[in-house]
């Protein structure tokens, strides 16, 4: 019942089958009934998060993986042209959070 928000999934990134298996058919609307349209192109699956960040057609991602990889994968997607949606802790050392926050300042993300 939720409106039309113009948001395309267009890919899907898990190592794992099962998870990335999730993921396609939530894009395709198969989870919830009535959360899609037919999408133009279909969805497409990447193992490593790297070739994700290269796809010229992804503006953003949600990153909901284990909070040990967050700040790594948050700086380099910023550092990609990518908008940034992180789950919490973004960092676990202070370290990775100014290697974050220096990539976020150096952007216009």
């Amino acid at each position: 019942k939720q409106e039309d928000l113009h948001v395309d999934l267009v890919g899907i990134c898990d190592v794992f089958d099962k998870h990335a298996e999730w993921g396609l058919a939530t894009a395709r609307g198969e989870v919830r009934a009535g959360g899609a349209k037919p999408l133009s192109s279909p969805v497409k699956r990447y193992l490593q998060y790297q070739e994700m960040l290269e796809d010229k057609n992804i503006d953003a991602v949600v990153i909901a993986t284990p909070d040990h990889h967050h700040a790594r994968i948050s700086a380099e997607a910023v550092e990609a042209g990518k908008h940034v949606y992180c789950e919490k802790s973004i960092a676990l050392t202070e370290e990775e959070l100014f290697r974050v926050y220096h990539a976020v300042k150096k952007s216009d993300r």
